[in-house]
């Protein structure tokens, strides 16, 4: 039997529009970018969610435990931005709890940067609402907050920039770590550059970015970290000091490689440029049912990286701007998992968000393709997850339908999905 997931559950209904040719519910415009309000529904979801946490000894790669939980925390900031109060305390706990050193990022620059962006994410938005910033934080947590927002920064600058690939190089994260790559699928890419988008929305633009790069002092900024308690950055940071056999980069190597920062032969994009170009990738494919033409691959006697039903109704057959995920590749060969691609649509939608609320944002032309693909990309997300599907992924296959709204994984799907519908939607089209 075939799982099936409910509109009801993932999408609570479309946004209302008060009267024809009106601004839609959740969305006030400001003088900085769009105030995009959630609804209480959105917001019921992270008010019962798991508080995410990051440690590089918790299992799973991503160093963190809420790779399936998180995105709650982005959903908050957008309400908190809005002046909506009632949001402040979840997301005062979720803060003061990712402060806590063990708690706090890992910052590596690689893979768990997909994760990370739920509280880089968080910080960029939530550092330009006076009332929350100035007011319900203290004095020590914003300067926390900006040594965490530094050394994602840093990271992820040092795991993109062209002088870590240079003649061939096989880049390295913070801490040694080799399972990265800025030209891989989404789950890299969304992450790693977005943590500069995020650094760019909080620090003030690229050339602000650019700046903080060009004047970074690794031994000065570690001593910070040891005296702001911030352990699990402080051990990504002095890796190469303590495991003198790994391949992570000194203080002075760090250093040399993000000044002049240079990401193919320019500087740090500006931000919306560098969201298209992510957007342009994660959403790269055209639409089809799966692998070999939606027959899949066969394990066990079933078609595995495919549709479980509905291939013949699925819209937007051959059109472009499908999740690069259901029709990508991976260490062992061809990758198609519904998995996979919700975790770059997620990461997608967190880049954007901070990509209105900085400001960013340029309509026009270049904008309006995004939003085609955006359509159709979501568009066929949301089938896929109605019909049901099998992953294929890293030389295997899943006889089972991937069943992403368990209740570990659930929160997410909650969140994420209805953002999109009723609140970033919406903002583009007002009379859609």
């Amino acid at each position: 039997m075939r799982t099936r997931l409910s509109l009801a559950v993932i999408i609570a209904g479309l946004v209302c529009l008060s009267s024809a040719g009106a601004t839609p519910a959740g969305i006030r415009a400001t003088e900085q970018g769009p105030s995009l309000v959630p609804p209480q529904s959105i917001l019921d979801v992270g008010r019962d969610a798991p508080l995410i946490r990051y440690n590089r000894y918790l299992s799973g790669g991503g160093h963190t435990n809420g790779g399936a939980t998180g995105g709650w925390q982005i959903a908050h900031a957008l309400a908190v931005r809005a002046g909506t109060a009632s949001a402040d305390a979840k997301l005062l706990e979720q803060i003061a709890y990712n402060l806590d050193g063990a708690n706090a990022l890992s910052a590596n620059g690689g893979y768990p940067a997909q994760h990370e962006l739920h509280l880089t994410g968080t910080y960029a938005i939530v550092r330009h609402v006076p009332r929350f910033w100035n007011e319900r934080l203290t004095a020590d947590q914003r300067r926390t907050i900006d040594l965490v927002m530094t050394a994602a920064m840093v990271a992820s600058a040092y795991t993109t920039a062209d002088a870590t690939y240079a003649g061939g190089a096989m880049p390295t994260a913070l801490d040694g770590d080799t399972n990265l790559h800025r030209n891989w699928n989404p789950n890299f890419r969304e992450g790693m550059f977005g943590a500069l988008i995020a650094a760019m929305v909080y620090f003030g633009g690229a050339d602000s970015v650019m700046d903080r790069l060009n004047r970074y002092d690794h031994a000065a900024f570690v001593r910070e970290l040891q005296a702001a308690g911030l352990s699990n950055i402080h051990e990504t940071f002095t890796w190469a000091a303590t495991h003198a056999d790994s391949r992570a980069p000194t203080g002075a190597q760090i250093e040399r490689h993000i000044r002049n920062y240079r990401y193919r032969d320019r500087p740090l994009p500006a931000p919306m440029d560098l969201y298209r170009e992510l957007t342009l990738h994660t959403y790269g494919r055209p639409v089809n049912c799966g692998l070999n033409d939606g027959r899949g691959i066969d394990v066990e006697g079933v078609p595995t990286g495919t549709l479980v039903s509905g291939c013949d109704t699925l819209p937007n057959k051959g059109r472009p701007g499908m999740l690069l995920e259901f029709a990508g590749v991976d260490a062992d060969g061809p990758r198609s998992s519904i998995g996979y691609a919700y975790d770059g649509f997620r990461a997608n939608l967190t880049n954007h968000v901070l990509i209105l609320t900085g400001g960013y944002w340029r309509t026009g032309p270049p904008a309006d393709e995004l939003i085609r693909l955006l359509d159709v990309g979501i568009t066929d997300l949301r089938y896929k997850l109605e019909h049901g599907y099998r992953n294929y992924s890293r030389g295997r296959g899943s006889p089972a339908v991937s069943d992403i709204t368990s209740s570990q994984r659930s929160w997410t799907y909650r969140v994420a999905l209805p953002l999109w519908e009723q609140v970033v939607r919406p903002y583009h089209s007002p009379s859609r």
